[in-house]
C-alpha cells in the first residue's frame, strides 16, 4: 500500500479523493502507522491510533481541476463526526469537530487539532499559490540545473499535486513528451520546502515540484515538444508560464 509521504500518520495514496478535497467521509478509517492497514491477524503491537470516520454520508469526492481549491476551501471548516481509538491508553473517544482539524491531526500527529477549545487552523496553501511562487525560487532551480551533469541544459519545473488524478496525468504527459523529444531527460522532486519557497511549512503536504532537466539549449524546442499535451487550441495564444516555469539554457 502506497502512503501520501508528507504525512505524520499512514494516510494511503487511495484516500486520495479525501487528501485533495479535505472531506473524509462515512466508513473512513485511518491509522496512524502503516501496520494498522495489514491483515490483524498479524498483529499491530506498534499501532497508537485509529480513526474512524461516522458522518458525513458517502458522496461523490471528484474534483474537476478548477473546482479543487474552492472546495477544500469550504470542506475546511465543514462538520464531521468521528470514533478516536488511542490503543496505548486502551481508551476510545468520539468527536464532533472540523474536516480542516481532522486533516491537521494526520497531517502534524497533534490529537489537539481535534479539540474545538484550541484556535482554529489555517488551510494549508494549494498548488495554484505554489505555482504562482515558482518565480520566487529560479535561482535555487538555476543551482540545481548547474549541478546536472550536462554541460548546458534547460529546465522545466512545475508545481504538482499528488491528491488529484488530474494534475498526476499532467505531470506524467510532460515527462513522456520530453522524453519523446530528447535524449537524456532527467526527472527530479523536491517538496516546496527543499526548494525554499515554504520557509514555514504552509503549503498543502501533497504538493511537490517536478524538475525535469531537458539536455537541450534551445528553450523553444522544449515549448513546442509541450505544446501538444499542455494546450489544446489551435490559435497562437499557448503560454508555457501558465503551466510551469522554463529555465535556460543554463549553463556550467
Amino acid at each position: 500500500m502506497d502512503f501520501f509521504q508528507n504525512f505524520k500518520w499512514a494516510v494511503p495514496r487511495a484516500l486520495s479523493g479525501a487528501v485533495g478535497a479535505c472531506r473524509f467521509e462515512l466508513g473512513d478509517v485511518l491509522y496512524s502507522e502503516p501496520e494498522g492497514y495489514d491483515p490483524w491477524a498479524e498483529g499491530c503491537p506498534g499501532l497508537r491510533y485509529h480513526v474512524q470516520v461516522l458522518d458525513p454520508p458517502k458522496t461523490s469526492r471528484a474534483l474537476s481541476a478548477d473546482q479543487s481549491g474552492s472546495r477544500f476551501a469550504v470542506n475546511w471548516g465543514s462538520r464531521i463526526e468521528l470514533a478516536l481509538s488511542d490503543r496505548t491508553q486502551g481508551t476510545h473517544s468520539r468527536y464532533i469537530t472540523t474536516q480542516g482539524r481532522l486533516f491537521m491531526c494526520l497531517w502534524h500527529d497533534d490529537l489537539s487539532f481535534l479539540d474545538e477549545a484550541t484556535s482554529v487552523p489555517d488551510a494549508p496553501l494549494l498548488q495554484r499559490e505554489l505555482h504562482g511562487r515558482l518565480e520566487d525560487g529560479r535561482a535555487f532551480f538555476e543551482k540545481v540545473a548547474k549541478g546536472r551533469p550536462s554541460k548546458r541544459l534547460c529546465m522545466y519545473v512545475a508545481a504538482i499535486d499528488q491528491a488529484s488524478d488530474a494534475s498526476r496525468l499532467k505531470a506524467r504527459a510532460v515527462e513522456a513528451a520530453l522524453a519523446q523529444g530528447f535524449s537524456g531527460v532527467k526527472l527530479h522532486s523536491l517538496s516546496p520546502k527543499e526548494a525554499g519557497l515554504d520557509p514555514r511549512g504552509r503549503f498543502h503536504p501533497s504538493l511537490e515540484l517536478q524538475l525535469i532537466s531537458v539536455p537541450t539549449l534551445n528553450p523553444e524546442a522544449v515549448v513546442e515538444s509541450l505544446r501538444p499535451v499542455l494546450y489544446v487550441g489551435t490559435g497562437s495564444r499557448f503560454s508555457i508560464s501558465r503551466h510551469g516555469l522554463l529555465l535556460g539554457p543554463v549553463a556550467q
